[in-house]
């Protein structure tokens, strides 16, 4: 085993072709990326439930490490007798429940409890994209698989809404791609 070290402080170890982070990495180093990146065009949901639009999970390499969460997800909406939406990113650690982690508002004047606002308010086909920088600290042990999540509901509405991403409402023409990074630092 070969240790590296700054101001003898260990940087890391490595053995083999594996590399472990030690306690001398200066805060905020990039440990570890992850990222999913979708394509084509989806139904997150139809109904007043919450459904899922796009996931990413990373297994933590140090223990209490954060998570720098970055999604950009293209979000349509289909309006039908005037309704709102809303995203919301959670995680499955610390317990098996979900967890709201970050959220913010958008293009509406109704309050969401802290969610991503979509809302359509006199169009009949609109399109958002949902894009945040959170910091988060979910103060996992090393070694655990942290998934992350972004869901969307339908506010209201009468049965005939729908909320997509990578399209516009009306359909696939207006296209979009996307992504969401999840960044583990030290």
């Amino acid at each position: 085993m070969t240790d590296i070290k700054l101001n003898n402080s260990p940087l890391a170890s490595a053995s083999g072709s594996t590399i472990s982070w030690g306690s001398g990495v200066p805060a905020d180093t990039i440990l570890n990326i992850e990222q999913t990146i979708i394509t084509g065009a989806q139904t997150v949901t139809t109904g007043n439930s919450w459904g899922d639009a796009i996931s990413v999970s990373i297994q933590t390499t140090k223990a209490n490490s954060k998570i720098l969460v970055i999604p950009n997800v293209y979000f349509g909406l289909l309006y039908d007798e005037g309704y709102n939406g809303a995203a919301r990113i959670i995680r499955n650690y610390p317990s098996a429940s979900t967890l709201a982690i970050g959220s913010a508002t958008i293009h509406s004047t109704t309050s969401t409890g802290g969610h991503y606002h979509i809302s359509d308010s006199g169009n009949t086909r609109w399109q958002q994209s949902m894009s945040l920088i959170i910091k988060d600290t979910p103060n996992a042990p090393a070694g655990t698989t942290v998934e992350y999540k972004i869901q969307a509901t339908i506010l209201g509405g009468n049965g005939g809404e729908a909320i997509y991403i990578n399209r516009w409402a009306l359909n696939n023409d207006l296209g979009g791609v996307s992504t969401f990074t999840i960044m583990e630092l030290s």
